[in-house]
């Protein structure tokens, strides 16, 4: 992730890079012990295989 990468796009519908190795989670668990971490804004990257029990997706009803 690079904070910058969307600077130029529309905000309303970004456009991801063309080709890459990695992905994108976002937020934080309840496992994360780095206060950093838990804000609904962190990103972090990591493999597109990576999986574990505190990435997850959440469900949001309007």
């Amino acid at each position: 992730y690079h904070a910058e990468y969307y600077a130029l796009s529309d905000p309303r519908d970004p456009h991801g890079p063309d080709s890459g190795n990695m992905r994108i989670v976002r937020g934080g668990s309840w496992v994360n012990e780095n206060v950093s971490m838990l804000r609904c804004a962190y990103r972090h990257k990591v493999p597109p295989d990576t999986y574990a029990y505190s990435i997850g997706f959440r469900i949001v009803c309007p």
